[in-house]
Order: structure tokens, then sequence, then C-alpha cells
């Protein structure tokens, strides 16, 4: 998914969380969707980091560090799904179906809920997401910037401090929530 070149922790470990700047990118275009009570699946096990940031931002947010999206339920009620899936990369579309996001994407499509991902934006040319996305629906909401992320230890408790900036650029994927792409 990444430059592993220029990063390669991406290998080790999947504790990588969002910047409150970066929710707060797309906070007007799910509100004005009418959408408050946001679903983020990708918390287990994590320091919630995305959960609060969320509710800083003025959501109420279903999900926790104990939840399994992949085995529990989803909540009965719910607008929207946001989050930003594990950053390992699917190496081999023959063995995509063993792959934690592929998993976690997979997953969220099938429901047919409103969404937003946040993803590497060279996902989107991967035969992988191609086979995913079919003919849905989505949009892509193009950040001026790279976002950034905070890099924790595995478990998510003891920030790591970082130097320099991300290797890739990311992007909202989006569905049900804006009527075309959009260039923030």
């Amino acid at each position: 998914m990444a430059n592993y070149a220029d990063a390669p922790i991406f290998e080790n470990h999947n504790d990588y969380y969002t910047q409150k700047t970066s929710w707060a990118l797309i906070k007007d275009l799910v509100m004005n969707k009418g959408y408050n009570r946001i679903y983020e699946p990708c918390l287990l096990n994590s320091n919630e980091q995305s959960k609060t940031f969320l509710e800083e931002l003025g959501f109420e947010v279903y999900g926790s560090k104990t939840h399994n999206f992949l085995t529990d339920s989803m909540p009965e009620e719910f607008d929207c799904i946001i989050t930003n899936p594990p950053f390992e990369a699917v190496r081999s579309f023959n063995n995509r179906e063993n792959n934690l996001k592929y998993k976690i994407i997979k997953k969220i499509f099938d429901s047919e809920k409103p969404f937003v991902i946040i993803m590497n934006s060279t996902n989107l040319f991967s035969r992988w997401f191609k086979e995913l996305a079919g003919d849905k629906d989505f949009q892509v909401v193009f950040p001026s910037k790279k976002l950034q992320y905070d890099k924790y230890e595995e478990g998510g408790e003891n920030r790591i401090n970082q130097t320099g900036s991300c290797s890739f650029n990311s992007v909202f994927l989006t569905y049900k929530i804006v009527d075309k792409n959009i260039f923030l």
C-alpha cells in the first residue's frame, strides 16, 4: 500500500492513527447529509484516538476497542461508517481474502451503508479494489495536501515521534456521501 522503502515499519504493524485535522476535512460533508451517528469499525485493540477525535468534532460514535468488526454484528442504529482501515498491504490478489484490510473494506462495501474510508490513493488502481468496487457508485474526496498519521508502538499505547511527512497520498473514498469527486 505505502512506499515501504520510505516507511519500512508499515510491514510490522497497523498502529497508525488518523489525526483530528484529517477527520475535520470531511466533517461538513458528512454532517451536511444529516449523518451524525457514526460507526467506526476499526477500533479493535486500539487507543480509540479516532473515536475521541470524531466525538470532539460533534459526532455520536459507535464502536470500541473490544468490538471486532469482522466477527461481531454492526450496531443497529447508525447513519454512516467512517474509518481508516489497517495499513496492511494486499500483496497478492490470489491471497487477498486472507488480508485484514481487504476483509474490512469488503464488509464495508457489502453493508450498503454510506461510508467514508481513508485509504492510500494507489489502492484505487489495484486489481483487488476494482473487484470490490464493481459497479458501486463511489466518489473520491482528494485532500489538498498529504494526510499525516500518528504512529504508535503495537497496541497503540506509546506514540513514536516522527520526522518528515507521510510517504504516500491518501484520499477519502465515499459512498452515499457526496454526489461527485471533490478536491479540497
